[in-house]
């Protein structure tokens, strides 16, 4: 296990943390300061969108526990969510409630500061009123359900603030009320037709809750031997009752005539994410222009380099020439999992030296553990980042990597190390770690306003990531390969946006998905399956990437128009990361306001 403790180590580490809170606390004092301020120097409907911000959040967590434990609020983790008709109901009133109010409140006078927070939660509002009311989510689309419960036990397992026995007891208490979960889901099920259900989008929610089975059958009970006590008969229990709607969801498949697609809501939905109304259809344009361009970009890129990667003349084609060089860079591969670790061992350890080294961006306080996923998470997806939430903002990074499971034929085994090749892991860790996802989480988590770590704006986060891909390889990480490796993930992320608009507004079936993304955005196949199967699951998601990655690069572009031999690099992305993942236009005020 590897252990990255403290840039600098701690000393420096609380040096840039004490930076931090000396800004939040001159932000406080100018805000103060603002014109129409009461008697105490905050106007008072600063104040309203401050007090609705912090009476939604503790009703969130009421809510929805197993996503309180993952935010890092302890107290929920011997909770589990009611999703009983009333509490639903309730819900569903409450956040129409709040869409009212915070609509309200930004039609006034507000800073920019809250009027950002305040966007983002109306956001967050709305989007559940369009999934509980509009879309019927709890009765049409079993993964509302299974999600919670695949997500029930893994954050409590994977932190490591307590002792596994601690958390092994919570987990415990936990379980006992998996089964009337698990009721409730049934009930909703029996009250609706199945006939408004898709079949394929059931059988997947049946795979997550066979999965959410084994892992209280067999996992938690490895957990519970590796801590040394007895495992709980309430994981027994959770585990039948995650078998038994399985059960149900197969059965209901047989039934089951809907459709996979969002149709009119889309839009909706891609509004609330996105923050921005636009059209779908000029977006999936826009995008099919974006591939193509892309698509010369990484046939010019590959002939320059051609001679100093390959061992044969280049092929004619542009096509031809980009789809060797995607070959290419799969052949630098692990062939353990032992080595393929150490590669991301390694890795993680050169980026930070290389940001460090170079002064790139302020650091907060940065501990991190990289390694497989542990045993006991068979049958559960960890392979990822988990960073500290907002109400543990100074815990441990977990950075679990997918690795091929024990029973993996050679040949699957391969096909994953090819994936994440070398060169993929050398353009990924940017948006990861460093300055990408992790480093991005941990300065929201320690923002003075939650809004911005729990209701995080999907575009913003994930154009961070993408855009720190370039944004490393353009200051000298990597080698051609890995620009290669990058230029292929920019085809996939543009291919993404342009699917999953194609999936939901124009009925694309899953033939012309799997077709399109493998000759025109010259991806494998197991990529194309995979952009369907998320299509389906996460839409409208899968937009993020492209749109956040151009989101990144035209604020870049402005600020270094409007700031010319001033520019500073540092600056720019220290700004970036002290204002957090807020909305597009209240990024690019926030960001753009105080060079």
């Amino acid at each position: 296990m590897l252990r990255t403790d403290s840039l600098e180590r701690r000393a420096a580490s609380a040096s840039q943390l004490r930076g931090f809170l000396l800004l939040c606390l001159l932000l406080a004092a100018a805000l103060a300061c603002a014109p129409g301020a009461d008697s105490e120097g905050t106007s008072r409907s600063d104040v309203e969108a401050r007090e609705l911000a912090d009476e939604y959040i503790r009703r969130f967590l009421k809510m929805h526990p197993t996503r309180a434990t993952a935010a890092g609020w302890s107290e929920a983790d011997r909770l589990f969510e009611d999703y009983s008709p009333d509490a639903l109901s309730q819900w569903s009133a409450y956040n129409a409630e709040v869409t009212r109010r915070a609509e309200e409140l930004l039609a006034g006078s507000l800073d920019l500061e809250n009027a950002a927070d305040l966007r983002l939660l109306s956001r967050q509002a709305a989007k559940v009123v369009l999934d509980l009311e509009e879309r019927r989510l709890p009765a049409t689309f079993p993964l509302f359900w299974t999600r919670v419960l695949g997500n029930s036990g893994v954050f409590l397992l994977v932190r490591t603030d307590r002792a596994l026995t601690d958390r092994l007891d919570r987990l415990a208490e936990r379980a006992e009320k998996v089964p009337a979960f698990v009721e409730q889901a049934l009930q909703s099920f029996e009250d609706n037709d199945p006939a408004q259900m898709s079949a394929e989008i059931v059988r997947i929610a049946a795979r997550q809750a066979r999965a959410s089975a084994s892992f209280y059958a067999d996992a938690v009970p490895a957990a519970s031997r590796e801590a040394g006590v007895e495992p709980s008969a309430s994981f027994v229990q959770a585990s039948e009752a995650c078998a038994r709607l399985a059960d149900r969801l197969d059965s209901l498949a047989e039934r089951a005539r809907g459709s996979v697609r969002m149709g009119r809501n889309y839009r909706k939905a891609l509004t609330l994410m996105t923050g921005e109304d636009r059209d779908p259809a000029d977006v999936m344009a826009a995008g099919l222009e974006a591939l193509a361009a892309k698509r010369v970009e990484a046939a010019e890129f590959g002939r320059s380099i051609w001679s100093d990667v390959m061992d044969e003349d280049p092929p004619t084609t542009d096509q031809e020439l980009v789809e060797q060089l995607f070959e290419r860079i799969g052949e630098d591969r692990a062939g353990s999992v032992e080595e393929f670790i150490l590669d991301y061992r390694t890795l993680v350890d050169e980026i930070i030296r290389f940001v460090t080294d170079r002064d790139l961006l302020t650091l907060p306080q940065f501990s991190l553990i990289t390694d497989r996923s542990p045993d006991y998470f068979v049958g559960q997806s960890v392979g990822g980042v988990y960073s500290p939430g907002p109400f543990a903002p100074e815990g441990e990074t977990l950075f679990y990597l997918p690795t091929p499971p024990p029973n993996a034929t050679p040949e699957q085994q391969d096909a994953l190390f090819r994936d994440f090749n070398h060169h993929f892991n050398v353009m990924i860790v940017p948006h990861e770690i460093v300055p990408g996802h992790d480093t991005h989480l941990r300065w929201a988590a320690l923002h003075p306003s939650k809004v911005r770590s729990l209701f995080a704006d999907a575009v913003t986060t994930e154009g961070w990531g993408t855009y720190s891909e370039r944004l490393l390889l353009d200051l000298g990480w990597g080698d051609e390969l890995a620009r290669v490796a990058h230029l292929k993930k920019q085809m996939e992320n543009i291919a993404r946006t342009v699917v999953d608009i194609g999936v939901h507004t124009e009925d694309w079936p899953r033939d012309e998905v799997l077709d399109f993304v493998q000759n025109e955005a010259l991806q494998d196949v197991q990529f194309a399956v995979n952009m369907w199967n998320r299509s389906l699951t996460t839409a409208p998601q899968l937009t993020s990437y492209w749109l956040g990655y151009e989101r990144f690069r035209s604020l870049y572009e402005e600020a270094l128009e409007a700031e010319g031999e001033s520019f500073e690099l540092k600056a720019f992305l220290d700004r970036v990361m002290q204002v957090a993942p807020v909305g597009g236009e209240d990024l690019r005020a926030l960001v753009l306001a105080s060079p």
